[in-house]
């Protein structure tokens, strides 16, 4: 009986110290999740070209493609795939860590610059952000909580082989 007992404690044990979600473990639930669904009333989100948010939220924006400017034009209750970017940005359970995903309804690549605001912080830092592929979706990863991102500066690339983030 004590050994079925300090089994279970171990055990118990075990399952408490998990180690925290990796890079990769997030990528994969993601990436077999569906698209996550546009919410309501974050319209105050856009604002002269720039869309901020902030963990918990999940923002549909309808683009349009100038030349190589992706113009955010309002944000929207709902997505129509060919011209809807959807935003979703969390906080990680279990983790201190910050996730984003941008979803990308073009036909090309999607670049964009990403300032951010450190959780009990005053004051906006840049932060590097990788181009998203078409039609698929990118994730951004921080190790350490964010308050809001402010995401600005959408463009249109051409596809290429390389990728660089900046």
């Amino acid at each position: 009986m004590r050994s079925a007992a300090v089994l279970s404690l171990v055990l118990v044990a075990g399952c408490a110290s998990a180690p925290p979600p990796t890079l990769d473990d997030i990528a994969l639930r993601v990436a077999g999740e569906a698209s996550p669904s546009c919410e309501a009333g974050h319209e105050r989100a856009l604002f002269d070209g720039s869309v901020t948010i902030r963990p918990g939220q999940t923002i549909c924006v309808t683009v349009q493609v100038e030349g190589h400017s992706v113009i955010p034009t309002a944000v929207v209750p709902s997505a129509d795939s060919g011209n809807t970017l959807v935003l979703k940005f969390w906080q990680e359970p279990g983790t201190g860590d910050s996730v984003l995903t941008v979803h990308n309804p073009l036909a090309t690549f999607l670049s964009y610059k990403a300032h951010m605001l450190r959780a009990r912080s005053s004051r906006s830092e840049y932060t590097s952000s990788c181009p998203v592929l078409s039609k698929r979706f990118g994730l951004e990863h921080w190790p350490y909580a964010i308050a809001e991102l402010k995401l600005s500066g959408f463009e249109s690339l051409p596809e290429s082989e390389m990728i660089t983030c900046r």
